[in-house]
């Protein structure tokens, strides 16, 4: 019976260390190796990794919510010259013109660009962006 009672406390050791971040397999071999008690009375001493694992995770889901709020950014921009573009041609103006009627007003205030893949703000002279290293 109180081999049973040993597993038990061992399989208990295990959950308990994977719900604080560790591997529950390997705390359960170490608490029927070594003692139940003792495995608990180390791992309680041990910081808990569950903590940082659930900020990392939040941290990486920041960053893609981010990415995407960027990229869809940068796809807005190219859809809207596409929708001036063709404002342009249905009202029979010639968008080369206007483009360069827009660029003369704008002269001196350059307009941001952004890249492609990860909508990223680059400088205006670069041949690659400085995020995440794709072409312009």
């Amino acid at each position: 019976m109180s081999f049973i009672a040993y597993i038990i406390f061992a399989v208990l050791v295990g959950i308990w260390a994977g719900r604080r971040g560790r591997n529950g397999i390997i705390w359960t071999l170490a608490a029927l190796l070594v003692s139940p008690v003792l495995a608990a009375i180390v791992l309680a001493v041990m910081k808990d990794l569950s903590i940082e694992q659930e900020l990392e995770r939040s941290r990486r889901e920041n960053g893609m919510l981010k990415e995407r709020v960027a990229v869809s950014e940068a796809d807005m921009h190219s859809r809207m010259d596409h929708i001036e573009n063709r404002m342009d041609h249905l009202e029979g103006n010639e968008p080369g013109k206007i483009r360069q009627e827009k660029k003369r007003e704008i002269e001196g205030s350059p307009s941001p660009r952004f890249c492609k893949h990860c909508g990223n703000k680059v400088p205006d002279d670069s041949l690659f962006c400085p995020k995440c290293g794709s072409r312009l």
